[in-house]
């Protein structure tokens, strides 16, 4: 299993989260390794996470929100929470350690 980690702010939420998925009638959604899944499978696709994306960005009156945002604000957190370069790479799943190096500049 994966680890990750969230702000005590957002970690209340994913757990309400998980109680809920918990609680839908499919198994496939209950036992699933995936944080987020559809209706039909444990799985969501690229373009159902980017069509989701843009969805809640226009409710919550957000402009331009991208994977790749969201992806660059975890890394810049997990900088901000004073995670070394080598715990940035492995939770960002960086190949490179130059790429992760790049936030600390």
């Amino acid at each position: 299993m994966n680890s990750f980690v969230l702000k005590d702010v957002y970690a209340e939420n994913f757990r309400e989260w998980l109680k809920i998925r918990e609680e839908m009638p499919r198994p496939i959604h209950q036992q699933s390794a995936n944080v987020f899944v559809s209706e039909a499978t444990s799985l969501l696709t690229e373009t159902a996470i980017q069509k989701l994306l843009g969805k809640y960005a226009q409710k919550a009156k957000m402009e331009k929100v991208t994977a790749l945002k969201l992806r660059h604000s975890f890394c810049r957190n997990l900088v901000d929470e004073g995670f070394c370069v080598e715990e940035l790479q492995r939770l960002a799943r960086h190949e490179r350690i130059e790429t992760s190096e790049l936030y600390y500049l």
